[in-house]
């Protein structure tokens, strides 16, 4: 606590260094001790506005900020937290009205060009779009090479839908700040390859292990691998089954080596990425925790009944569809407990930040940003995939053929793609109810009940078409030369009884008929002389 002779100053100075570290509270304690015995200095004010801009407590930020005006008018600093705290609520009047007030002083002052710029930016005419540039330029050039300014303009860039600039701002503050944060997140966020944002973002966790933000940035960089990696449980069997169903005799075969081939890729990337992970997140890995046990089994035994399943099937065991689906199953319980996983570290993070960013509930949300990032997540899974597999629910609609494997296997694949996109809907459940937002609730139902409804039907079809192809095959099958009766061979009773008692032989009657008698003939007794 200061003391009464120090002087405003030192306890700005002293407020500003535990904000610093993160120690809000003492600094908020500080700075409220000494505005008790100095009300209304404007640099105690102005200190406790930055207590609140770094608690996100907005509305506290504009009241606070106000009142500092109050005492010292001239505070360009007390508008330009106004501006911010007006883009934070939303209100863009007063976010224009301070930074025009900030510019009539100081018209090159860069933060307030880069703010009007972020002002500008929703104007998405071609004059609109080319004054929000021309601000970001003027605000480059006066920001004296500050990494912030380029990070802001990056941002703008991307918002503004040109991608490659902002990979190239980043790319060119990098080369002057190799170092910096900020510029490195940022690339992480930009980088095409799920890799790349990890090591970056890796880099960044081994210097600073204790702050929230990068072990949420890295959680979700992990979880979006492990899903990449996973989701082959699933893709394998409905691949096996998609070949046995489409193609016979020698391109089976090459369909097979194809599949077995990316399943060897994917787990050899799997190996990789695990060996780069830092030694916390490879402890946990190999960790008995339920989440991982139930993960590590199931991914085990999805991939076994893949293989004997396609082994099985290709070779015209037509029931041997049922493992490709059983092994579906199993990547169903990987799925859910990696997602369990993932809810529970982004409630710690946001837990965390919550200790130091209070007052969230002051913007009317209910889930920190971590948590809301799983959300958004699972909503964009659960709205594309059900979209994306309909060939598949087409091609399990198929009635049932031949009795051969390929319509088990057809029937298969339309099961396997119901099962997927149920699960891809279930996991938007937890997030369907917004509590105090009835209309939104309504809204998230409707959009998992009717997708939903039309994937279940899908499932019953191809369900009963599978059990139909299967009875058919087995009910068809011709016995094998070595299987013998199940039974001794039994003579009815009556066999022989027409060996005893012969049928008599049947009897021909013969017409008479009148036989003419022949006429004599005189014949001499001599022959005539001649």
């Amino acid at each position: 606590m200061a003391d009464e002779t120090d002087p405003v100053e030192g306890v700005v100075y002293r407020a500003e260094s535990f904000l610093a570290v993160g120690q809000v509270d003492r600094a908020e304690t500080l700075v409220r001790d000494e505005l008790g015995r100095r009300p209304g200095d404007a640099n105690l004010l102005l200190m406790l506005a930055k207590i609140y801009e770094a608690r996100r407590m907005w509305p506290e930020v504009i009241s606070t900020a106000h009142a500092t005006l109050e005492a010292n008018p001239n505070s360009l600093t007390a508008h330009m937290m106004l501006a911010w705290a007006g883009y934070q609520v939303g209100d863009r009047d007063l976010m224009k009205r301070s930074l025009d007030e900030v510019l009539t002083h100081r018209p090159d002052q860069p933060t307030a060009l880069m703010y009007l710029a972020l002002h500008n930016a929703p104007d998405r005419t071609t004059a609109g779009r080319e004054r929000t540039r021309s601000l970001i330029a003027q605000s480059l050039q006066n920001g004296g090479g500050n990494p912030w300014y380029t990070m802001m303009a990056a941002k703008l860039e991307v918002f503004l839908g040109r991608t490659a600039e902002a990979r190239k701002l980043v790319d060119d503050g990098l080369a002057q700040n190799p170092t910096d944060p900020q510029l490195l997140t940022l690339k992480a966020d930009l980088a095409t390859d799920n890799a790349e944002s990890m090591d970056i973002v890796s880099g960044l966790l081994a210097t600073s292990p204790a702050d929230a933000s990068l072990r949420s940035r890295f959680d979700g960089l992990v979880a979006a691998r492990r899903r990449a990696l996973l989701s082959m449980l699933w893709l394998a069997p409905a691949f096996v089954a998609l070949g046995v169903g489409l193609v016979s005799g020698g391109f089976r075969l090459s369909w097979m080596i194809g599949v077995a081939a990316a399943s060897f890729t994917v787990w050899g990337a799997r190996l990789q990425a695990v060996r780069k992970l830092p030694p916390l997140y490879r402890a946990e890995l190999d960790s008995n925790a339920p989440w991982r046990v139930a993960t590590r089994l199931g991914g085990r035994a999805s991939a076994l009944l893949t293989v004997v399943g396609g082994v099985l099937l290709a070779t015209g065991v037509a029931p041997a569809a049922w493992l490709l689906v059983a092994a579906t199953l199993c990547w169903v319980v990987t799925r859910f407990a990696s997602l369990a996983q993932e809810r529970r570290k982004a409630a710690e993070v946001d837990a965390e930040a919550a200790a130091m960013t209070e007052g969230t509930s002051a913007s009317g949300r209910t889930l920190g940003p971590a948590t809301r990032s799983v959300a958004r997540q699972r909503w964009a899974r659960a709205i594309t995939t059900p979209l994306l597999l309909i060939p598949g629910f087409v091609f399990g609609l198929i009635p049932a053929g031949p009795p051969d494997e390929g319509s088990t296997a057809r029937a298969a694949v339309g099961l396997i793609s119901a099962i997927v996109a149920l699960t891809a809907l279930a996991e938007a459940v937890p997030w369907v109810r917004v509590p105090g937002r009835k209309a939104a609730t309504f809204w998230g139902a409707l959009r998992v009940a009717v997708p939903g409804f039309f994937v279940v039907v899908a499932l019953l079809i191809a369900l009963a078409n599978l059990v139909a192809a299967t009875s058919a095959w087995s009910a068809g099958r011709p016995a094998s030369p070595g299987e013998g009766p199940s039974s001794p061979a039994t003579i009815p009773p009556g066999y022989f009884d027409d060996l005893e008692s012969p049928s008599p032989l049947p009897s021909l009657d013969i017409p008479d008929f009148d036989i003419p008698t022949i006429p004599p003939f005189d014949v001499p007794s001599t022959p005539p002389e001649g």
